[in-house]
């Protein structure tokens, strides 16, 4: 249908953020960023929201046109004003939200946040695109709110049908992100890499083919990454003018890592995935080897923490039946300044390796409850 291209095409041109903007870090379940939004032309968005805390969610929606200026559609068949909708949300309730244009299609973003940080009230929700002929519904396609992210990948099986829109979402002048694509085919070979910088509140947005001109390619995997300011965005996919929207999302990135704990005479190695949801980053840990010597069973923790200003900050808990750290338990703390998930290699030079030991007792001699040992961590990325 040529009114789907037309809505696939204007969806490029999003993902421009004003130096309005209300924020500068999204945080998961308390907002909701949607970097595509569409009305008019037979379109309608609508997202819904619910707060499934205790208390009432009070927060903004913010609506921008591709330009990053203020958009004012009608919500809810009242005309917005100054680019805001006030969104209150009583605990437990379900709130539906109704973008239309009367014309032709223009397409946004919105950005549903709050100044609150409280526990008790959060959000969560989707946006659902409904295409209309005359009074009845003929389509519609799910949309989930977007993710920042430092790496991202997306598969695909035409290059030719996909396009990419990605944004650098801070009013911060400094933050530059420094993003870099890198194509390969389906059989893993780098076929092109292009480096791309976005200043604050700016955005990049076309097809593929437009990004790496000149180049063929059938199935494969576009990889997306940035070393230090998070972006978010959207990958669509466009076959006989039918469109689909891939969300962008973390990543894992895979190392190898060494530690030296003196104080407990304990070297280790093994591997380490982590992957970030804008400052929130997971994984997991495995210890393969203890003092030079290989362990019959390693040792998997699951590692959770976050990524601020240039500095990882994860941490673990080792189980009592742990042969890693004497069979007693122990919470494990890493922090690595200047970290990025596009270094290659990362090193704790200020000895940031921290074991905290909960069981007073270790095998090389006892501890009283809480001390504390400090060491040194090499990590070297594999992917």
């Amino acid at each position: 249908m040529r009114i789907k291209l037309i809505l696939a095409l204007a969806l490029l041109g999003l993902l421009v953020i004003s130096t309005s903007m209300p924020g500068q870090t999204f945080w998961t379940h308390k907002d909701l960023v949607f970097g595509q939004v569409a009305a008019g032309g037979g379109y309608e968005t609508v997202i819904n929201a619910t707060n499934r805390g205790t208390l009432a969610y009070s927060g903004t929606m913010y609506l921008f046109t591709g330009e990053g200026q203020q958009w004012n559609p009608t919500v809810n068949g009242t005309p917005v004003s100054n680019g805001a909708v006030s969104v209150s949300i009583p605990p437990g309730v379900t709130r539906s939200f109704h973008i239309t244009v009367n014309g032709g299609v223009q397409a946004g973003m919105a950005l549903i946040m709050t100044p609150s940080a409280a526990n008790d009230n959060f959000l969560e929700g989707n946006l659902t695109y409904f295409v209309h002929s005359g009074s009845s519904v003929i389509d519609s396609i799910g949309v989930p709110p977007s993710n920042e992210f430092y790496l991202s990948t997306v598969a695909f099986e035409d290059f030719s049908t996909i396009a990419l829109a990605l944004n650098n979402g801070t009013a911060d002048p400094y933050r530059i992100a420094q993003i870099t694509l890198r194509l390969f085919n389906e059989n893993n070979l780098n076929v092109a890499t292009k480096g791309l910088i976005l200043g604050s509140v700016s955005r990049t947005a076309m097809f593929l083919s437009e990004y790496f001109p000149g180049t063929t390619l059938g199935r494969g995997r576009l990889e997306i990454s940035t070393p230090f300011n998070p972006i978010f965005g959207t990958a669509l996919t466009l076959v006989n003018n039918q469109f689909s929207s891939l969300p962008l999302a973390g990543s894992p990135r895979a190392y190898r890592f060494t530690t030296d704990t003196p104080a407990f005479g304990i070297t280790t190695e093994g591997d380490a995935s982590l992957w970030a949801d804008g400052v929130y980053v997971r994984g997991y840990v495995r210890f393969t080897s203890l003092n030079g010597s290989p362990l019959t069973s390693p040792e998997t923790y699951f590692l959770a923490g976050r990524l601020t200003e240039s500095t990882l900050r994860v941490s673990f808990f080792a189980d009592s039946n742990n042969v890693v750290f004497g069979g007693t338990s122990a919470n494990v703390y890493i922090r690595i300044v200047n970290f990025a998930f596009s270094a290659s290699s990362l090193n704790d030079v200020n000895d940031i390796f921290v074991v905290t030991w909960v069981d007073p007792t270790f095998s090389g001699g006892t501890y009283a409850y809480g001390t504390t040992r400090t060491g040194t961590m090499t990590m070297n990325r594999t992917n």
